[in-house]
């Protein structure tokens, strides 16, 4: 794995990673194994919180919602979470590059992820959404929102 300042993780890759009967399971296991041997930090919204009463966040609801206590995924946001390699992004992004963002970008629930990795250091987003960030997407996501998409396997 490059050494990268921050990555914005998508809850998928999280939830590939312990699932083998997902055909990118080894994959997103690689990249989260090497990801906690690295001293990477992890971009969450402000108001993440491990405890789903005290969180505010939109990648930490879905990251309790989705992640199976217990899991390789779940361990992993419990690991950094415990190590301090956290990194609370603001998910505030300008009017202009909001719009651009709510065109190219359908699923209202995929928004906040690349909001948070625009104002990250890394500007990476990880994802196995094929759907909503197919390879056209991803260009014009780079170009226009200077975020960069990569798979798991391309980190």
């Amino acid at each position: 794995m490059k050494e990268w300042e921050d990555l914005t993780i998508d809850t998928n890759v999280l939830m590939h990673c312990s699932n083998p009967n997902e055909d990118r399971f080894e994959d997103a296991r690689a990249f989260v194994v090497a990801f906690l041997e690295s001293p990477t930090g992890m971009c969450v919204d402000e108001g993440f919180s491990v405890d789903s009463a005290q969180n505010r966040s939109h990648i930490g609801s879905e990251y309790l919602t989705w992640l199976v206590p217990g899991t390789l995924g779940y361990q992993a946001v419990a690991h950094v979470a415990a190590s301090n390699r956290l990194r609370f992004t603001s998910k505030k992004i300008a009017h202009s590059d909001l719009q651009r963002l709510n065109k190219l970008i359908k699923d209202k629930s995929d928004r906040p992820f690349v909001r948070v990795a625009m104002n990250s250091s890394s500007k990476v987003l990880v994802s196995h959404d094929v759907k909503c960030f197919r390879a056209s997407v991803c260009a014009k996501v780079s170009r226009d929102l200077q975020v960069t998409v990569l798979a798991a396997a391309d980190v």
